[in-house]
């Protein structure tokens, strides 16, 4: 049902609300302190001010276990420039507890220092460019256990220190003193006027100008530590007014962290409950009026998150921190930037290495573009990041004369009303000094009452002409005693044939009996010209009486959204490719109309490493195989900085190759080159095996007796298998071997009647097809025992560890030369049988409760197996005879949920299935050039440029023995072999021919004195993570000895009009020059776009120079490329590097 009055004015829709910027924001320096061997927990606590950086480490051991020390950094660049150290430090003083700087002068809290007793506690000045102690603070009456110093702020000339286990109001009630910085004399000890036992006032402090806040987070005002926090008068330690939420409840624990800026504070509340328990808020509020401004929430906040457990403010923007949040892991930790005057999100704040319980954003500071955020937990001792903090709009401005109605407690003031029914009065009205009435303020707020309930009115007021078109924001304060809607609709003067000019149209609001806050934003476009007046009007009310009134109140209209600054938009489809080992090319794209932008921040794993003036960029300096996480961030002439673009992970190296797919059931050969699988037959019902290869499908076998059998383990080439087959004579599962040569056997049939139980397994056959192991089950006990069978051997019995009831063989070597498994009882044990030996439990560590040793390599020499234990939980683990055990994590950083399915025949890869935070489960693989990292291969292929076409690869089931191919199982059930080249780069796009000297000197040849200098062409190891070959050309010292050198290649192909990328990497015994040129083959004076010096260094240096071939007429098909050493004026042997060498089209 629709009033009258809403009819009348209603025209258009109501208008739409803001929306949240997040997004990430650029990390630009993680700082990490050069603290003293055996100290912990760096960063509990940080600051910033200008161009320096303030981080506490209280665990330092620089004067004894948990002394204590501050680290000073410079933040443009994030290089330490001092260690702060308290001169009379000791033991357990824990200085470092908090920390703040302002302007040259940096104050460290001591909460544990002894002056006036144990836990007394201290603070400390220093001279922040030169890191010089200037005093020590102690309280006039510092007693036992106040942790005086537990928080520490500075502004100006004066410190605030919080005690908050003072006494004086009862036992940890809690206080904080005043200092003047200048002389270290004390100015006022600070004690709420209500302050009781265990409020904890002083646990945080804060100071800006003349205000001072601190929180009080045990006080019980809204029930037990539902919080508070108090402003104070800094000059004269006066209490200014007392803070608590609208909404506040017991175990909110607001007043936990403050912050104050200006004119406005932010109070956590960490343990609120708006996001289900402990998923914590924050809130803005007024410093001149105690009122509050925003509740701050994340949109993706969840349980035990503790947002708001720090909080900071500088200027336009406020920082929170949620240390407990789980993006990166359990507790792993965020933080999150908020714009103080509409308290709407910019930016989550991740570091680029988020880990599990880091808990980051601990601690919290930000300062002008500039924000500081501690992780506890992470590179052994913690860290802190530096990141560059957006232009946020400065204070709106109020273009509503007296929205408060302040000026005169019997009239509206500048408000005037226009009557359209029979209003019976206006009038601003004194709040009732009845304090049990709900209220809103201290001072006037308008009433205004009908005497029926056709009424409707207008509050007109001319605001200002409009000059400047873009987002406004309107707020106000309304109740309504007898429940009724509110219309409010701001209209003005439109130009040209505007009908109904509405600038906000009429919108309802649902008012109750109590105050409640309002925001809507709406648009001013180039239709007006002028805002005239403010509408307001009583809407539909079923109950509506005669003599219904409205209080209304703070109505604020801001501009603050015309304000804020532009930011450019984030760049798009980034893709990379590498153009050489240790190069990866980045091109991107920008949404189609962006203007504005000028240039580009490049930004590898969270840090700067370059930057572009075009949409593209070559990052050279790739010396471990990653992987890479890249993002883009666009620049304009302001130095506005954009959302960076999607995340593009990289890994260098390895190539992507798919093969066929093929059924679920079945396994690839250890070479790679054959799948096996089982299917039926449609004409005779018969169970078949098809082989699947590059030449396609074929039937190699079909079993004509019409028993089914299932494939387990194959051998090379797909030429012979094994697995499990059912026997209906005798009504047994048995293990089978099966060979192209010699047909279809089952395993057992000859055993003695009665040596067989009624399931037996063949599990895996040797690479050469000669050997099956498995397990065959013990009528009599029903328990399974290991076995090796060979054509020439036939069974041979395993045997089963001593206190272990059963044995399973899992895998064998090529031969059977080496069988492993697992050993079952009340625990398991993984084991490995040797032909030179018995059997022999395989255990990682000693204490184990159990495990497996799941596959071994070709020769034996390598296997890998889990095992569990009471104190590190699951341990998977890789061992070899060269390398000993290697532990092997899951992709969340733990172990628990990753299985392990195969290793490579050299031993140097591992598969199997890895589990994300998110719980998704993914094909992994573990490598030794990657470190034995795990390395998602759903992730590996899309860096690749490759589409999975939706398939997510859970499992990776097996590997050949040269580790290049993998068979994948996806979740629709397919198994996909997927060839990876670890070992070589990429030949389909390189137009150089054995760039890397994979095989020799072919192709390449020397200038005229290549018979001379034959004998000293030599192949040696090249740096990077492919450790392949590079040419090596030595020049002699003997005065016939050339001067120059020419490696060259001809035969290079190019397009007209193209453009192209040149790479390569060379290096020299001695510090020299060199050049390279495309030339014409036919004619060395003609060059293609490619003539280029370089010097040269005893370091490896890649090259990538950027050429086109606009000029050319016509395809370039005899293209030289060559490259001239010059032996300069040394006298002595010299020799030249030079490796990579690709010519890629752009």
């Amino acid at each position: 049902m629709q009033s009258r009055i809403l009819n009348a004015i209603l025209s258009t829709a109501a208008c739409c609300a803001l929306a949240s910027i997040a997004s990430a924001q650029p990390q630009t320096h993680k700082l990490l302190p050069d603290f003293e061997t055996g100290s912990a927990s760096f960063t509990s606590s940080v600051a910033i001010s200008g161009n320096t950086a303030i981080v506490g480490n209280r665990f330092d051991r620089h004067n004894d276990v948990q002394s204590g020390a501050a680290y000073l950094f410079d933040a443009s660049t994030g290089t330490q420039t001092a260690k702060l150290t308290a001169e009379d430090g000791m033991r357990n003083d824990s200085f470092g507890v908090s920390v703040a700087v302002s302007g040259n002068t940096v104050i460290v809290g001591s909460h544990l220092d002894d002056d006036n007793r144990s836990n007394s506690g201290s603070a400390y000045l220093f001279d922040a460019s030169t890191g010089a102690q200037i005093a020590k603070l102690t309280p006039d009456d510092g007693a036992l256990g106040d942790h005086f110093g537990h928080s520490v702020a500075i502004s100006g000339n004066t410190a605030i220190v919080g005690s908050f286990r003072d006494d004086d109001n009862g036992f940890n009630s809690g206080s904080a003193y005043l200092f003047d910085t200048s002389t270290g004399a004390q100015i006022a000890k600070l004690i709420p006027d209500d302050g009781a036992a265990e409020d904890w006032f002083g646990f945080s402090v804060a100071i800006s100008g003349n205000t001072a806040i601190v929180g009080s987070y045990g006080d019980d005002d809204n029930g037990v530590y539902s919080g508070s926090a108090y402003l104070f008068d800094a000059q004269t330690g006066a209490q200014i007014a007392k803070l608590t939420p609208g909404d506040g409840e017991a175990y909110d624990s607001f007043g936990y962290s403050v912050a104050i800026s200006g004119n406005t504070a932010i109070v956590g509340s960490y343990w609120d409950y708006d996001n289900e328990n402990r998923s914590g808020s924050a809130y803005l509020l007024d410093a001149r009026t105690g009122a509050q401004i925003a509740k701050l929430i994340p949109g993706d906040g969840a349980a035990y998150d503790n947002f708001g457990s720090s909080v900071a403010i500088s200027g336009n923007t406020a920082i929170v921190g949620s240390r407990s949040d789980d993006d990166n892991g359990t507790d792993s930790g965020s933080a999150y930037l908020f714009a103080v005057y509409s308290g709407a999100r910019i930016a989550k704040l991740t570091p680029g290495d988020g880990a599990p319980y880091n808990s980051f954003g601990y601690s919290v500071s930000i300062k002008g573009n500039t924000a500081i955020v501690v992780s506890t937990g992470g590179e052994e001792s913690g860290a802190a990041y530096l990141f560059s903090v957006p232009n946020v709009a400065p204070e709106a401005a109020n273009i509503i004369k007296d929205g408060e109605f302040r000026n005169d407690p019997n009239r509206s003031g500048p408000w005037s009303v226009v009557k359209t029914g029979d209003v019976d009065f206006v009038i601003a009205s004194r709040l009732p000094e009845d304090t049990s009435e709900d209220q809103i303020s201290d001072t006037s707020y308008l009433k205004i009452k009908s005497q029926n309930s056709d009424d409707e009115w207008t509050l007109g007021q001319l605001v200002r002409k409009v000059d400047e078109f873009g987002e406004y924001q309107l707020s106000f304060s309304a109740r309504s005693k007898k429940g009724s809607d509110l219309i409010v609709a701001l209209k003005g003067e439109g130009y040209g044939d505007v009908v109904d000019p509405y600038f906000l149209p009429p919108t309802a609001f649902d008012l109750t009996s109590k105050w409640q806050d309002f925001t809507v934003n709406f648009n001013i476009d180039e239709r007006f010209k002028r805002l005239d007046h403010v509408l307001i009007a009583i809407g539909p009310n079923d109950d509506l009486e005669d003599n219904e009134s409205i209080d209304i109140d703070h109505i604020f209209l801001s501009d603050w959204l015309i304000a804020e600054v532009p930011m450019p938009q984030k760049p798009t489809e980034l893709n990379a490719r590498f153009v050489s080992r240790s190069a990866v090319l980045l091109e991107w794209e920008l949404p189609a109309g962006t203007a504005g932008t000028t240039g580009y921040l490049i930004f590898r794993d969270g840090t700067i490493v370059g930057s572009s003036n075009n949409r593209s960029y070559i990052d050279d300096n790739l010396v471990k195989p990653g992987p890479y996480l890249y993002e883009i961030v666009a620049i304009d002439n302001k130095g506005n900085q954009s959302d960076p673009s999607p995340a593009r992970k990289v890994f260098n190296g390895p190539n992507v190759q798919f093969s066929e797919k093929v059924p679920f059931f079945g396994n690839m050969s250890p070479d790679g080159k054959a799948f096996l699988g089982t299917v039926r037959s449609e004409v005779t019902n018969n169970w078949q095996i098809k082989r699947w290869t590059e030449a396609g499908e074929t039937i190699v076998f079909e079993y004509e007796k019409p028993n089914w059998f299932i494939i387990q383990s194959v051998a090379n080439g797909g030429h012979a298998a094994t697995g499990v087959t059912y026997d209906p004579e005798s009504n047994l599962h048995l293990p089978f071997y099966w060979s192209e040569y010699d047909g279809f056997k089952v395993i057992g049939l000859d055993l003695p009647e009665g040596m067989l139980g009624g399931y037996n397994e063949g599990t895996a056959i040797s690479a050469d097809g000669n050997a099956v192991v498995g397990f065959l089950e013990v009528p009599s006990t029903f328990n399974f025992e290991a076995f090796r069978w060979t054509e020439a051997d036939g069974i041979r019995w395993l045997g089963t560890l001593p206190g272990y009831s059963q044995s399973i063989a899992n895998a064998v070597s090529d031969g059977g030369r080496v069988v492993v498994g697992v050993n079952e009882g009340q625990v398991d044990a993984g084991f490995i049988w040797t032909e030179r030996g018995e059997i022999e439990k395989v255990e990682p560590l000693l204490g184990d409760n159990g495990g497996s040793v799941w596959d071994v390599s070709h020769y034996g020499s390598a296997l890998i197996g889990t095992s569990w234990y009471d104190s590190l939980g699951t341990f998977h683990y890789r061992w070899s005879e060269a390398d000993g055990f290697t532990r092997l994590q899951d992709l969340d950083g733990g172990q628990n949920r990753a299985t392990l399915h195969a290793i490579s025949g050299d031993g140097s890869m591992v598969v199997g299935t890895g589990t994300n935070t998110d719980n998704t489960g993914n094909a992994v693989f573990w490598n030794s050039r990657y470190d034995w990292s795990p390395i998602n291969i759903n992730e590996f292929i899309l860096s690749k440029g490759h589409d999975s076409e939706g398939d997510i690869y859970t499992t990776a089931a097996d590997v050949s023995y040269d580790g290049q191919t993998f068979l994948l199982r996806a979740n629709n059930g397919t198994n996909t072999r997927l060839r990876l080249n670890l070992s070589t780069r990429d030949s389909n796009t390189n137009l150089v021919y054995n760039g890397g000297f994979e095989k020799s000197w072919s192709s390449w040849e020397l200038s005229r004195w290549e018979q001379r200098l034959s004998k000293e062409k030599k192949l040696l190891v090249a740096p990077g993570f492919m450790e392949e070959q590079a040419a090596r050309i030595r020049m002699g010292n003997q005065s016939a000895d050339p001067k120059t050198l020419h490696l060259s290649q001809s035969g290079i192909k190019l397009e007209p009009n193209s453009e192209y990328y040149l790479s390569f990497s060379v290096k020299a015994s001695l510090p020299g020059r060199a050049k390279v040129s495309l030339l014409k083959d036919s004619d060395h004076r003609e060059v293609y776009d490619v003539d280029k010096e370089f010097e040269l260094s005893t370091e490896w240096q890649t090259q990538v120079i950027e050429f086109h071939t606009d000029a050319l007429g016509e395809p370039v098909s005899d293209g030289r490329l060559q490259f001239t050493f010059v032996r300069g004026g040394y006298k002595r042997v010299l020799e030249f590097f030079v490796d990579e060498i690709a010519i890629h089209e752009k």
